[in-house]
């Protein structure tokens, strides 16, 4: 339980850095995005009730904040499809689960990150 509250805990923080300092010129901060990663490696590792609410829950709480700090929406055809891109990675994770590894696990993260990139962008 510790080890996922500490998580999501630094998955948020790091959201939020970097969508609040994004804009003041630390364009760096947005080219390393952990989010995937935890939904996959969640689902691969964790316990059956947090495979998908991790990073799920840290997706949810990063964008409670930030689009109230900008005024957004919370709900949008943009969200909803992060969310489900989400649920599709955290999906390979479930499927490799048995045989996680680096053999295992670097194929599947490429594949994920393909997939988040189709589902969020075309």
């Amino acid at each position: 339980m510790i080890p996922a509250f500490l998580l999501v805990l630094l998955a948020v923080s790091y959201r939020i850095a970097t969508g609040l300092f994004i804009h003041s010129g630390a364009t760096w901060l947005s080219e390393f995005a952990p989010g995937t990663a935890i939904a996959l490696c969640c689902a691969a590792y964790f316990p059956p009730r947090y495979k998908f609410s991790v990073p799920l829950g840290t997706l949810f709480i990063s964008d409670l904040i930030l689009n109230s700090h900008y005024g957004a929406s919370l709900f949008d055809a943009q969200i909803a499809s992060r969310y489900l891109a989400f649920a599709f990675v955290g999906c390979i994770g479930l499927m490799v689960r048995k045989r996680a590894s680096l053999k295992m696990l670097l194929p599947a993260s490429i594949i994920g990150s393909f997939l988040f990139y189709l589902i969020t962008n075309v």
